[in-house]
């Protein structure tokens, strides 16, 4: 059951190889550690496309979709 833990924490890190100093988690504690990853990555989302909207305010309207293609 630790193996999925493990499996979803790597996911939320892209795939890296996760320290062998996390395997002295149990699978509760895993869980928890990939579900504040994932909070962190939702809430990091969030706020660059807040930053990339109040950036295009500073762009002339008929630029902005191309400006915005570019950034994102």
């Amino acid at each position: 059951m630790q193996h999925s833990a493990r499996e979803a924490l790597a996911r939320e890190l892209t795939g890296q190889s996760l320290p062998p100093e996390l395997d002295r988690l149990d699978e509760a504690e895993l869980e928890t550690l990939a579900g504040a990853v994932a909070d962190l990555k939702a809430r990091q989302e969030r706020e660059f496309r807040r930053a990339v909207d109040e950036a295009l305010s500073h762009i002339p309207r008929l630029l902005r979709g191309s400006v915005r293609r570019i950034l994102e």
